[in-house]
């Protein structure tokens, strides 16, 4: 039985060979939706005489998911295996395509709990569904506010920016905001979690391009640089600069800040729909570029994609097409979103074959 995440929470019943997953039950921060995910365990257990031989969830410990895990656990006496979100995601989609040998997972999303403490979410990794590894991420950022800066994408701009900028220039430019408090959190690193989240950084983007500043929807800011992107019938275009340098760890990191500062030269003489096209072809470039040093590496040929990301029609068009270009066997989600809603399945899977 894997119990998924927190938000787009699914449940995934894994018997005989065969994957059952709940329709999307919700964020199981609401209370509603929360009742509705227990009844739907305990009513499936209960009609088809089911009896969990393991139960497999999230590795995050606030998630209500994984302390449902916990308390099953101890009234049932049953194994509990707690799994890390981004492995989930490679292995779902390795599932769905019936794929069981090593691949490269490019897994961008906007949040996760990380083997080391932090918050990931653009992240690439080597595994099969025995075992895993980080091999490239995207540079560590703070993240002022936490969880508010998911829907306040400019908390995640002021980040950015403060790694470069004159305070004075960032106050300008975000007048009207709260930027001396979120300078202050920045500097003194009160509620400023390190993330690499990829989803962060496209609030961001949205935000620095004068595209979006607060989301009043799950991903306005994200969908609404897209749309940008969509919109843009100029003059053929190019990605902004990164860099891809190894941490002390030997792990490929990847820095967005030159493509930061490019975006800053832009807004002064390009339109918002020229910064969006380009960045969306930094992100694409990106992520053709580290696959291809991961492949070189471990001998790969083959590339999993998941994560709430590739949602967006034009990264993932964009990336398919340079990955197939070098004839790269590319796995994508076609019964299932790339979503957090598809994790259980991963997660199952990983308990079937290991347990």
């Amino acid at each position: 039985m894997a119990l998924g995440g927190l938000l787009k929470n699914t449940v995934c019943f894994l018997c005989d060979g065969t994957a059952l997953i709940s329709g999307q039950i919700g964020d199981l921060e609401n209370a509603a939706v929360y009742e509705q995910f227990e009844n739907l365990i305990n009513s499936f257990i209960k009609n088809n005489k089911f009896k969990p031989q393991v139960i497999i969830c999230d590795k995050h410990p606030d998630y209500l998911s994984t302390a449902f895990a916990d308390e099953y656990r101890q009234k049932n006496n049953i194994p509990v295996y707690k799994m890390q979100h981004h492995y989930a995601h490679l292995l779902s989609a390795m599932a769905e395509n019936g794929y069981f040998k090593r691949a490269i997972g490019v897994i961008f999303d906007g949040t996760g709990y990380g083997d080391d403490g932090n918050i990931w979410g653009g992240e690439f990794i080597v595994g099969d569904f025995h075992r895993y590894k980080r091999a490239a991420y995207l540079s560590y950022r703070k993240l002022p506010g936490g969880d508010k800066a998911s829907r306040e994408g400019y908390r995640m701009g002021i980040s950015l920016l403060h790694e470069f900028m004159p305070e004075s220039r960032i106050k300008k430019m975000y007048k009207g905001k709260n930027t001396e408090l979120i300078l202050q959190m920045l500097n003194k690193n009160i509620n400023s979690p390190l993330t690499s989240s990829s989803g962060r950084i496209f609030d961001a983007v949205s935000s620095i391009s004068g595209i979006c500043d607060v989301s009043s929807y799950e991903a306005e800011a994200a969908i609404n640089l897209q749309k940008a992107a969509e919109n843009y019938t100029g003059n053929r275009n190019k990605p902004y600069s990164f860099e891809i340098k190894k941490d002390i760890c030997g792990t490929y990191e990847i820095d967005i800040i030159p493509s930061i500062k490019a975006i800053i030269r832009d807004r002064a003489k390009q339109t918002r729909e020229y910064i969006a096209a380009c960045f969306h072809m930094t992100m694409a470039e990106i992520i053709y570029k580290t696959v291809k040093k991961i492949a070189k590496n471990e001998n790969l040929g083959t590339v999993a994609l998941s994560g709430g990301v590739f949602q967006n029609s034009v990264l993932l068009k964009q990336i398919l097409y340079l990955l197939k270009k070098d004839k790269f066997n590319v796995l994508i989600h076609k019964k299932l979103t790339p979503s957090d809603s598809s994790i259980s399945l991963g997660q199952a899977v990983y308990g079937a074959l290991n347990f």
